[in-house]
């Protein structure tokens, strides 16, 4: 074995959920940097909040630590490869905060599942909560199910959502999708709630399926891409256009097909995620806005003819 292979010589952490809370438990503290050079009695002691309780990682996990080559991390890099197993939709803040490696949930995951994420990989192979990966600043989550409201949004109160990073969905997303995001990029196979790409400042949404309504709004920057057409429940028919989720404050600009978009296919294919066949050669209808916010940002929508 060669000295960067030692380098990256760790340890795969696996916690197995052997017993379902009562109540929602705040379970930010369970990350691979918490359990990083930690042995298995160490990892159990970690402490978790139950309401006003205090709780550890043990109440509620069978614990196993082995030794293994983490292919995810740097050199030099100690972050064990972390695997929880079973349905973990009453634990909120999975994957927290976390700056670098990799994290699999086995199961489904609760609200605020990495949310405020600065680097490394999230994956959640059932569903995931309201508030994935809100306000994140970098790395990767992908959730395999379908993920609730808020996605990659800003906090109530606040004025920035998503900043970096990218969120990958299979299925379907709730509102709000990328309220107020400023950087990074959002995908979601499915169908999406209303109003996704509120308020967004810079960025770019991805929604495969049909769109809810009023989509983009309060749009001062960004794009929002729309690639099954029309989305479903029409409220708008303007100058004999065909009726369209959007607000008046869009306007239709041309049919083209932009440069970045066979780009944006490769980075999607090359992630894993599908696309519809033929979505490469996809053309898009332009609507810029919201002229409410300067009509600096664009909405395309797959042009049923190509």
């Amino acid at each position: 074995m060669n000295a960067s292979t030692e380098a990256i010589m760790t340890k795969q952490v696996t916690l197995v959920l052997k017993q379902t809370p009562s109540l929602p438990v705040e379970a930010e503290s369970i990350n691979p940097e918490a359990v990083a050079g930690k042995g298995v009695e160490e990892i159990k002691r970690l402490p978790l909040w139950c309401g006003n309780c205090q709780e550890s990682v043990g109440a509620y996990f069978d614990v196993e630590v082995t030794e293994g080559v983490n292919p995810s991390a740097a050199d030099g890099e100690e972050l064990p490869e972390l695997f929880l197993k079973g349905d973990l939709s009453r634990f909120q803040r999975l994957g927290q905060g976390v700056r670098a490696g990799l994290m699999v949930i086995q199961g489904a995951a609760g609200f605020h599942a990495g949310a405020a994420m600065r680097g490394g990989r999230l994956v959640i192979q059932g569903d995931a909560g309201d508030w994935l990966g809100a306000e994140m600043e970098g790395g990767l989550i992908q959730v395999e199910g379908s993920t609730g409201h808020f996605a990659g949004a800003a906090y109530r109160g606040e004025t920035k959502g998503m900043t970096g990073g990218t969120i990958l969905v299979r299925g379907n997303a709730g509102q709000r999708l990328g309220a107020r995001m400023r950087r990074g990029l959002i995908a979601v196979g499915g169908d999406c709630g209303d109003t996704p790409g509120y308020g967004m400042l810079a960025g770019s949404v991805l929604i495969c399926g049909q769109a809810g309504i009023r989509v983009a709004s309060g749009m001062v920057r960004g794009t929002v891409i729309l690639l099954q057409g029309t989305p479903s429940r029409a409220v708008f028919a303007r100058d004999g256009a065909e009726a369209q989720a959007l607000l008046p404050t869009f306007y239709y600009n041309c049919t083209y097909q932009p440069l970045f978009w066979k780009l944006l296919c490769v980075q999607l294919a090359q992630a894993g995620f599908p696309l519809p066949a033929g979505s490469p050669g996809v053309s898009f209808r332009r609507y810029s806005g919201d002229a409410n916010e300067g009509c600096r940002g664009e909405v395309l929508i797959a042009d049923a003819k190509t």
